[in-house]
């Protein structure tokens, strides 16, 4: 009998927000949790930053949370010309928000990961909100 011969179709919408207030490292302190994995998994559609100033890059990174183990995931940043510099599917709108739009290449969370999120760099931005959008199997 042929595998995977029925549609998997989502059942649940899946949007959260953090606010990042508080500067981390690589290893992955000061995260806050985004988004965790549904119980049949989460597939991950677009996640966006703000930026509370218009004239300031910040770069954030994001971490995958598996049994309490923090693994690397990506990074990426808003720029002072609106460039932007990071990861794949990286797409900077303004100098204030970043936007990674997963549309061509959905992410699979697999169930219980917790995605995290933390603040590498500020400049004079005071909070900087994320927000991930994206539906449970």
């Amino acid at each position: 009998m042929a595998a995977n011969t029925v549609q998997i179709f989502p059942l649940t919408p899946n949007v959260v927000q953090a606010r990042l207030t508080t500067i981390g490292n690589f290893s992955g302190t000061n995260t806050s949790n985004l988004i965790t994995g549904g119980a049949n998994g989460t597939l991950l559609y677009r996640i966006r930053a703000y930026g509370d100033s218009s004239t300031t890059p910040f770069i954030i990174r994001f971490f995958f949370s598996i049994g309490g183990t923090v693994r690397n995931w990506l990074a990426a940043g808003s720029s002072a010309n609106g460039t932007g510099q990071g990861s794949p599917n990286f797409r900077p709108t303004t100098t204030a928000e970043v936007v990674w739009e997963f549309s061509n290449f959905p992410t699979v969370i697999p169930a219980n990961v917790i995605l995290q999120v933390n603040l590498s760099s500020l400049g004079s931005c005071t909070n900087v909100d994320v927000t991930a959008e994206g539906q449970d199997y």
